[in-house]
């Protein structure tokens, strides 16, 4: 059926083609003027086979179709099938009917051990399917209906022994069937001792055959299943599958150990390092030493071994009897000058080898070392020497960064960028202070006020530099510090704590010897109210005097007054001239030991005798009075301070402003002056102030007339006062 369904479904789309072909060929759209004349038609003819019938399919007889008007015959000639799909269908002289099975009964039969059985059935002779009834409705599958085969079932048995010798033979016979079949069983191991098998008596030998090749027997039997080593009366030799191969260069072993193999024969004569596949290995007498922890050697060089095998992963420091040496990649660097490591510390190598006779400083890429007895001394903190110097160390390593003092068993050294510097002297430092260095070393023995050796001098106990400011003593004088260290820079007044003294280039000016007791000598003033400080409210000890008495280190008597001079007449208010606080007051307040004790007199003043001038009531001469007055004066102080230096400082100026207020009155000024000078200098033991151009010291002028320096125009300032105690101590000589 379904051959004629398919057959009708061709016939329907040959006509569907063939009314879509003339479809565009209507007569609607062809003139009468165009139609052609008519044609006969000529079949042109396609068999169609004819289809035989199965047991469960139809078929149909053959036919034939125009392959041009699509038309269906029954036969070649041309009969027309007027209907195609009934002649096709059942009923239509075309169809053939379905044949039907032919079925066949096959009794069930059992399966035994190589064939498959089955059960009851029933076959179509014609398809060959297989149904379970007779009449042909239950359709078997083959898996259904085959019963597998069982399969052999062997026992074995032995049915001849192996021996070393001969092989033996295992026979195998299936319980149900009786098939039978053998395996051989291989021939026993020979058990061999001294050479011999005990079991057949055959001898083991490596002998030469026919074919030129030397092979491994027992009892005359090749031993192909043999690789190892074996040995006869030439030597012992390589076998590989039962003959020997010459080729063989190798480490290689056998039941006695592992071998080094030259031309396929054991080197017993040989002791050196060889390789295999495995590795390079340590041979003694030709025989692996599995035992040997060691630096040896062969025709490459010297190797460290581990348990018998060169360890190329090894990187440090190996020994053997000759010594200890530096490993590289398991090979002896004998290029190797350097501190290196291995698991017992950092050693120094030189030409490979640990130097353990040298104690020293040596370097590598990390920095120098401290060496003793060829290791490493982590715990050193010293300054210890090798033939480049001496070196500071710490933690065993050379502090190139470190510049100071360090220490050692022979004393404290001075190092710079970690070298001891033997010619150095000047100060040094480390964390417990600043030390002084002779020649590189810190000399304990220093006390005192000492030359440092650098331009320095410096205080010192036992050698450490102090950070003191004061006056310090040694044999060459006092001596102003600052910070420990004498400041040469300095001149001027130096005041330290209650001390005060006159220093010039850091020495200070004790031109009498004073002890620290200042009441044991004395420094006494005469003048007017510039001495007398006039003006410097609450800061009378910072007059010029008491300056200059404090950097003297003498107990000063001040007796100077306002308005003081030295005519008598100058005194309007009836105060005592120079003369009356001489004889009246200094002689009362002062003890004759005081007096016998007084180191220095300065007198000043003038400026009240040159306003006495004004009214020249002294005779004819009154600059020849003044003379006397200052003559007489200087004679009373000479004969009283029996034992002290007279110094005059005569000629006191005034302030710029104060000068260009009164220029009527210079000329005046200075014609006193003068006056004075002249007694002065015609007086015996009287050392007077040098000034400008041997002139007297003048106080104000020194000032150089700077307002900043003044109270009012004449009256210094703090800072006045100042000035002239630093310019009269810088020319106070003795």
């Amino acid at each position: 059926m379904k051959k004629i369904i398919a057959s009708l479904m061709i016939i329907t789309a040959s006509l569907l083609l063939a009314t879509a072909v003339g479809a565009d060929n209507t007569m609607d759209d062809i003139s009468d003027d165009e139609l052609p004349g008519e044609e006969e038609h000529v079949h042109e003819l396609v068999c169609i086979e004819e289809s035989t019938p199965s047991c469960t399919e139809s078929g149909h007889l053959g036919y034939w179709i125009c392959e041009g008007c699509g038309k269906y015959f029954s036969d070649q000639e041309g009969t027309e099938i007027n209907d195609p799909v009934a002649w096709l269908t059942e009923g239509g002289d075309g169809y053939l009917a379905p044949e039907g099975h032919v079925l066949v009964e096959v009794e069930e039969k059992a399966a035994d051990c190589v064939e498959d059985g089955f059960v009851h059935h029933w076959e179509c002779s014609a398809c060959g399917s297989l149904f379970s009834d007779d009449a042909g409705e239950a359709e078997l599958s083959i898996e259904d209906a085959v019963i597998a085969k069982l399969g052999h079932s062997y026992e074995s048995k032995v049915t001849k022994e192996a021996t070393c010798a001969d092989e033996g033979e295992i026979t195998y016979t299936c319980e149900r069937c009786r098939d039978s079949y053998t395996e051989t069983i291989p021939r026993t191991d020979h058990e061999l001792q001294n050479g011999k098998c005990i079991k057949c008596g055959g001898k083991e030998d490596v002998v030469r055959k026919n074919d030129g090749g030397w092979y491994y027997v027992i009892a005359g039997d090749i031993q192909y299943d043999y690789t190892g080593i074996k040995h006869n009366s030439n030597g012992w030799w390589r076998i590989v599958n039962g003959k020997v191969d010459f080729d063989c260069e190798s480490v290689e072993k056998n039941e006695y150990g592992w071998w080094y193999i030259s031309g396929g024969k054991v080197q017993f004569g040989y002791t050196g390092i060889k390789p295999n596949e495995n590795g390079w290995w340590r041979i003694v007498n030709g025989k692996v030493d599995f035992n040997c922890n060691s630096v040896e050697h062969n025709e490459n060089g010297w190797w460290y071994i581990r348990g018998g095998q060169v360890d190329f992963d090894y990187t440090g420091i190996a020994h053997n009897s000759n010594g200890w040496w530096r490993i590289v990649n398991g090979k002896v660097d004998f290029s190797c000058n350097s501190v290196e490591e291995n698991e017992y510390g950092w050693w120094y190598i030189e030409g490979g080898k640990v130097q353990f006779g040298y104690t020293g400083i040596k370097p590598n890429k990390n920095g120098w070392w401290r060496i003793v007895n060829g290791k490493v001394d982590f715990s050193c903190n010293s300054v210890e020497h090798n033939e480049n110097g001496w070196w500071y160390i710490k933690g065993g390593k050379v502090q190139f960064d470190y510049t100071g003092v360090a220490r050692n068993e022979y004393g404290w050294w001075y190092c710079s960028n970690g070298k001891v510097l033997f010619n150095y002297n000047g100060v040094g430092s480390n964390r417990n202070g600043n030390w002084l260095v002779s020649n590189g070393k810190v000399t304990f023995s220093q006390n005192g006020v000492v030359n440092g050796g650098d331009g320095n001098w410096y205080y010192a106990k036992n050698g450490k530099v102090l950070p003191v400011t004061g006056f310090y003593s040694n044999s060459n004088g006092t001596w102003y510090l600052v910070g420990g260290k004498v400041n040469f820079y300095f001149t001027g007044t130096a005041k330290c704590g209650s001390d005060t003294r006159y220093v010039v280039n850091g020495r200070v000016q004790d031109p009498y010897g004073i002890s620290s007791d200042n009441s044991q000598k004395y420094f006494v003033v005469f003048g007017d109210s510039v001495g007398e400080g006039l003006g410097l409210v609450g800061d009378i000890n910072l007059r010029h005097t008491t300056l200059i008495s404090e950097a003297l280190n003498l107990r000063e008597y001040n007796f100077s007054k306002s308005a003081a001079g030295y005519l008598y007449e100058s005194r309007g208010d009836g105060l005592p001239t120079y003369l009356d606080e001489l004889n009246n007051i200094a002689k009362n307040a002062m003890t004759q030991s005081q007096i016998a004790n007084t180191c220095v007199v300065l007198i000043e003043g003038g400026l009240n005798d040159y306003l006495q001038y004004q009214n020249w009531g002294y005779g004819d001469d009154p600059e020849e009075y003044l003379k006397t007055s200052v003559k007489n004066f200087i004679s009373a102080v000479r004969s009283t301070y029996t034992n002290a230096d007279i110094y005059f400082a005569y000629g006191e100026g005034t302030s710029r402003r104060w000068a260009d207020a009164n220029t009527e009155l210079i000329s005046e000024y200075e014609t006193a002056i003068g006056s004075v000078y002249d007694a002065v200098k015609d007086s015996a033991g009287v050392n007077m102030v040098d000034g400008n151009n041997g002139n007297a010291y003048y106080f104000y002028n020194m000032l150089g007339q700077n307002d900043s320096y003044y109270l009012d125009g004449y009256h210094p300032s703090v800072a006045g006062h100042r000035i002239m105690a630093d310019k009269f101590l810088n020319m106070f000589t003795k």
